[in-house]
């Protein structure tokens, strides 16, 4: 790995995605990359500490981008906080090769604009361990909290744990049959004592020796790895499996928080994956120590984000304004409360005296939070980082019994419980800033049941709210007092209930618009004068005209008067279609005839139907079709809202500008456009549909008289002037505020939450964005019970509609983007780390935040627009003792990693009583001085090779061989097939070749895994109903070899649903393309006959072809630092992997006009071994052979005739050069050897030639 400059890369990525408002963005996140990816050349090992919000998550895809445009065959492992955090980086890389990689080259990004390279998420070690066996993956995302193996406390639990084991790896059981034994004889539900440890340590072990070797590994928050191997089992895990073993080539580590002051929190990050000797820190712990510097200064790149506010530079501190104390933090009270509260304080305090050494931990008394008890004597729950590793044991807050017993006292007395000062103050304030002054709230908690109990309370206030919003409405306001006067338990749970509906959520009693708005409620149907249901009514839309797209109004488009269009072009069909069927099925016609013409109009109209119509059904009910010619007459919501002048901004552009574009850019920005415009129109629609529109759109709904003809016409009359009325009120939370910014935003929306659209069929994308945007709240709460919808809350989030509040523990602290429509973050509960308060302050503190975005706006009033922080508190309280170390601990933290004041005391986790009510002194005041960095960019660290020509060079002569491949595939199948039908298709993962016939091949060209080239593959069905005697190993094995007799072609399991006796499967042949960068026919026809079974067409064998393979296996014969190649004799091969410690013997030769490699796997004993299942369809053997097939390229996992398990690839001698020769014998010898280590978990032996 070579350095490289910035002209390099530069030439492999735009980070602006061609977006000039993200130019200097992109400068420096392009500055990073290159500093990154030169610091891992000369060191192997890097930390990006980038502020929070810069985009770290691009910068590391573009370091991974750039090592394998070089190394297509790159392995990375990417190691992640959460769940949603795991989300949101799949995301981000399907989007950046799609919009920031700029090449098609093969190696990263493939045919359709998508990765090359196959990847998976892993949820959990089950799925780490099947898919290192059976997945041809070479990109990992895994939560690090999978390595947590939380296996449970019970023998119970142990012994399926085990049962798992040998599930998942059988080539290990006997590592367990002792402890088996031992679990056995124990009862079930006691504790398994020091047998857990056991069973844990096998588990290492075994995955230890399964787990491959990685090029890179990304650790995204670093930091939550700060305290070291031996802290939890999560830790020792990682350290064992890819520390001690050595399994890592480079280490890139991510965190805007790195350490907390203490740098012993940077040695145990890197020890843990056996990085401290490349970082090589030198002894002593001061930052500031010249020796430390320099070496801190070759691991790290920090930047800090600035801001230029009216001409004055700013850095993030100064931007926020942080309340810690006076009037905007401290909690009002009445008298009542002021003695319940002095009361409480008082028994706490002697309760800490008397048990806690008069301490506590910061953030761990839960009556900062609330008064409410959790479950009758058990501990309270915090937050994730501070719980105990394993499940093993709870940390209990330490005033829980002095608060149960005074509640419990106050209730006796008083017969209701006690209310909370600070969460009544915080709910009441919350609530106005969200739905009366339209600012999104993101509320901060610790103990868990706050986040049930605050959503509680401000759902209490949303229905008082929306009470006086919908009293014009009598219907739904009798609706209104039939909810409050019912009696509903609400649950604590946090977990949305099943959806079977694609474009709405389930009704709930959480609030009034869940009950009513959202879903389906029988309750509603005994109501009298609702007319339509909201359910029903919401279908109704969703089947109107009012949201499609009107083509004739297009400036540019011609009359309908200048036409002469062919209603016969629409079907007849038995369907009744609605309103918005009708007027698509007008506009079709109308395109056709338009395209018929010569002239731009004839190119517009083209390309809309080949993109916006691809696979429409265009029939109706309609006897004469011709009466489709009045919807031509009739407008949309979008035609009204451009011919309101101050709501056109709602609408989707419609001008000459977009005419001449759609008619003159090139075919991809063309389709970009037509699916940006089609997403404008869809989202709004969805809005309308499920989130607080539909509040107001339900209000109109008696508008829509069907009597009067055209119902949908009345209703977007009425529509429009309601909106209108919205505007001019400048009301800050309303439907037109919503749909305005959604629109304004639009770009950065697709970019965060629907990258999607510029890959998915767009005849999917209603449905699409109607799930993404479907299960819509006033108030939404996150802990770690409802992770199964992180995503989708951050997704809704990001929307400027609802949830206006989300109240969450530490499960939204890290990686997630909160920052489109919220500025706003409280620290109800406080965390004990800095970090951990830095953290959750950069979820709305990022590039592109609502804030940035309005600051930059605002000229001199900037000020006005500063992020809001806030710390409430009760001031005559212990919270004040809290508070103020909190701030103290804030405040040091930033003075350790940026050029800036004196080093303060250090970081205290504890508040110590006895110290802090002698101590007078206020809380301290945010830090405001402008920061510099310690660890910016040097001109050394972008010094390097100069690869931009070479690069171009190669980016020509590809985008030349597409060309060609394209067009010669085409002709080809043509030819063939004799089917002038036959069409090329482009999808995301390559191009695809068919035609109507269901019984001919299909031909896919694709990017090879691992090697900058293109595969050309044919693939046909292939059932087979009866086969045979599948009951014993011995017929299972046997079937298996005569099913794969033929060499030439591949047998896979088809993507169907298998049945025991059922077999679905199809028939695949695969070969590079165009090997020599041009494709010619036999290539094409090579795949296809023998996909078909057919003898090849290619010419003969020639001495001169053999002669010229013979020296190509003889230039095979090479010695790496990680592999050797020996030619043994003629036909043997001996592959040495030195890093493994395991050789392969692969054989080869000629058969008929190929050359094929083929290597044993395991002997005729294991293979039956593996044949030994209940289904054998769902047989090791048919996993590792059939299932394996579907997942490799080229590689054929098959049953040979000696009935052992083998790997085997041909390739014609016509079309195959050095580098391909070399790539097959490769994947052949090292998918052997990987999967021969899989099942056997030990070193292959080379076997003697017969």
């Amino acid at each position: 790995m070579q350095r490289i400059n910035k002209a390099t890369a530069e030439a492999v990525i735009d980070f602006s995605g061609g977006n000039p408002e993200l130019k200097g963005l992109a400068e420096q996140q392009l500055l990073g990359t290159v500093a990154l990816y030169n610091k891992l050349a000369d060191h192997q090992v890097a930390y990006l500490a980038d502020e929070v919000g810069m985009g770290k998550t691009y910068i590391s895809l573009g370091v991974a981008a750039l090592i394998r445009h070089f190394n297509p065959g790159l392995r990375v492992l990417y190691l992640l906080p959460k769940n949603n955090v795991r989300d949101k980086w799949i995301k981000d890389y399907r989007a950046f090769v799609h919009s920031n990689y700029r090449l098609e080259d093969m190696a990263v990004k493939g045919l359709g604009g998508e990765p090359v390279t196959p990847f998976r998420a892993c949820h959990n070690l089950s799925e780490v361990v099947q898919t290192v066996a059976s997945g041809n993956e070479r990109d990992l995302f895994i939560c690090t909290s999978a390595f947590s193996f939380a296996m449970g406390n019970t023998v119970a639990d142990m012994l399926r744990w085990t049962q798992r084991f040998e599930e998942l790896m059988p080539q290990h059981r006997k590592l367990l049959e002792k402890i088996v034994k031992q679990l056995n004889a124990m009862d079930g539900r006691s504790n398994p004592g020091g047998l857990k440890r056991q069973v844990k340590d096998v588990w290492v072990k075994a995955l230890g020796e399964m787990l491959p070797r990685f090029d890179m590994v990304v650790v995204d928050e670093a930091h939550n790895l700060r305290a070291g191997r031996e802290s939890s089992d999560r830790n020792r895990l990682l350290a064992t499996l890819l520390g001690d073993n050595k399994r890592i080539k480079r280490l890139l580590l991510l965190s805007a928080t790195p350490y907390d002051r203490h740098l012993g929190q940077l040695r145990n990050q890197l020890a843990l994956f056996g990085f401290q000797g490349h970082a090589a820190l030198p002894e002593g712990g001061d930052p500031a120590d010249p020796a430390m510097h320099a070496a801190l200064s070759r691991l790290f790149v920090r930047r800090l984000n600035t801001l230029t506010l009216d001409q004055v530079a700013h850095t993030r501190n100064m931007y926020r304004r942080e309340h810690r104390s006076g009037e905007a933090a401290e909690v009002k009270m009445t008298v009542a409360q002021k003695l319940f509260a002095a009361l409480l304080q008082k028994k706490v305090s002697e309760h800490l005296q008397e048990n806690c050494s008069n301490r506590f931990e910061l953030g761990m008394l839960a009556s900062f939070e609330s008064y409410l008890p959790g479950e009758k004597n058990r501990p309270v729950e915090f937050d994730g980082h501070e719980a105990a590793d394993d499940g093993d044991s709870l940390r209990d807050a330490a005033d829980r019994s002095v608060v149960e017993y005074l509640v419990d006292d106050y209730e006796s007395a008083f017969k209701r419980r006690p209310p909370h000062p600070k969460m009544d103050s915080v709910s009441q304030q919350t609530h106005h800033l969200a739905f009366v002054e339209g600012k999104k709230q993101l509320i901060f908690v610790r103990r868990v049941r706050s986040v049930s109990e605050l959503k509680f309370k401000l759902e209490e206030a949303y229905d008082d709210w929306i009470g006086d919003y919908i009293v014009g409405d009598s219907a739904v306001a009798r609706s209104y007092q039939l909810y409050r006067t019912r009696t509903v338990e609400r649950s604590h749970s946090l977990i949305e209930s099943d959806v079977s509906d694609v474009f709405e959520a389930s009704a709930s009693s959480d609030n009034f618009f869940t009950w009513f708005y959202r879903g389906q409620n029988p309750e509603l149907a005994s109501i009298k004068g609702l007319g339509q249901l909201p359910h029903n009514f919401r279908s109704t839309l969703l089947q109107s005209r009012l949201f499609e797209a009107n083509w004739l109004s297009l400036p540019g488009m011609p009359a309908v008067t200048s036409l002469n269009i062919d209603w016969s072009v629409i079907g007849k069909s038995e369907s009744v279609a609605s309103p918005g069927q009708r007027y698509r099925l007008a506009q079709y016609a109308y395109l056709r005839a338009v395209a018929t013409r010569d002239d731009a109009a004839a190119i517009v109209a083209k390309r809309v139907l080949n993109v916006l119509f691809e696979g429409f059904q265009a029939t109706c009910d309609l006897a004469d079709h011709s009466v489709l010619a009045r919807e031509l007459e009739r407008s949309t919501l979008w035609d009204s809202l451009r011919r309101h002048g101050e709501l056109a901004a709602l609408a989707p552009q419609w001008s000459p500008e977009v005419f001449t574009q759609l008619a003159t850019l090139n075919n991809g920005a063309v389709d970009r456009l037509l699916r940006r415009l089609s997403t404008h129109q869809e989202l709004l629609g969805a809005l309308c549909r499920v989130d607080h529109p539909f509040i107001d759109l339900y209000s109109l709904r008696s508008v829509r008289r069907e009597k009067d003809g055209d119902a949908d016409g009345l209703f977007i009359d009425a529509l429009v002037e309601l909106l209108g009325v919205q505007r001019a009120n400048h009301t800050p939370f309303s439907s037109y505020q919503i749909l305005r910014d959604t629109v304004v935003n639009l770009d950065l929306l697709i970019k965060l939450n629907f990258p999607e659209i510029y890959s998915r069929s767009v005849s999917g994308l209603t449905k699409y964005l109607a799930t993404q945007v479907r299960s819509t709240s006033p108030i939404r709460g996150a802990t770690g019970e409802n992770s199964a919808s992180r995503t989708a809350i951050a997704t809704l989030f990001r929307m400027p509609g609802y949830p206006r509040v989300l109240i969450s523990t530490d499960v939204f602290q890290e990686g997630e983007d909160l920052h489109t429509f919220c500025d706003s973050v409280v620290h109800y509960g406080i965390s004990s780390s800095p970090i951990a308060l830095e953290q959750k302050v950069g979820r709305v503190d990022r590039v592109g935040s609502l804030a940035h975005r309005r600051m930059l706006a605002a000229g001199n009033r900037y000020a006005e627009h500063f992020i809001q922080v806030g710390f409430p508190h009760i001031r005559q309280s212990m919270e004040f003792y809290q508070v103020r170390q909190a701030a103290a601990n804030m405040n040091a933290f930033i003075q350790t990693l940026h050029a800036v004041g004196h080093q303060g005391p250090r970081f205290k986790r504890e508040v110590e009583l006895h110290e802090e009510l002698v101590d007078q002194a206020p809380v301290k005041p945010q830090i405001l001085d402008f920061l510099t960095s310690h660890y910016e960019i040097t001109d050394e660290d972008l010094q390097g090779d100069d690869r931009s020509e070479a690069i171009s060079n190669q980016a020509s002569v590809m985008t030349r061989r597409l060309a060609h491949v394209k067009t010669q595939l085409g002709t080809t199948l043509r030819d063939l097939t004799g089917d002038p039908q036959a069409f090329v298709r482009d999808a995301g993962n390559g191009w695809h070749l068919s035609t109507a016939e269901f019984d001919t091949p299909s031909v896919t060209v694709r990017s090879a895994v691992g090697m900058a080239e293109l595969l050309v593959a044919a693939t046909i069905p292939c059932d087979i109903d009866e086969p045979g005697d599948i009951h014993s190993p011995i017929g299972r094995v046997r079937f298996l070899k005569t099913l794969q007799t033929d060499p030439f072609r591949r047998v896979l399991l088809a993507p169907t649903a298998e049945k025991p006796k059922r077999f679905a499967m199809q028939n695949n042949a695969e070969n590079y393309a165009g090997s020599d960068g041009v494709l010619v026919g036999d290539e094409v026809l090579d795949v296809y006959r023998r996909v078909s079974g057919s003898s090849s067409t290619s010419s003969k064998r020639t001495e001169e072809s053999v002669a010229r393979i013979h020296g190509m296996v003889d230039r095979l014969v090479l010695d790496t630092e990680r592999m050797s190649i020996r030619r043994l004799s003629t036909w043997r091969l001996e592959f040495h992997f030195k890093l493994e410690g395991r050789y392969q013997l692969v054989r080869w030769g000629f058969k008929g006009q190929y050359v094929v490699f083929t290597s044993k796997v395991v002997d005729r004993k294991w293979t039956r071994k593996l044949a030994m299942f209940k289904q054998f369809s769902q047989s090791p053997l048919v996993e590792h052979t059939l299932g394996r097939n579907c997942r490799f390229d080229l590689v054929d996992f098959h049953v040979d005739q000696d009935e052992e398990l083998s790997v085997r690839a041909c390739h014609p001698v016509q079309h195959l050069n050095d580098e391909e020769l070399m790539h097959i014998a490769h994947q052949v010898a090292s998918q052997a050897d990987r999967l021969e280590h899989v099942l056997m978990g030990r070193e292959g032996d080379v076997w003697d030639d017969d």
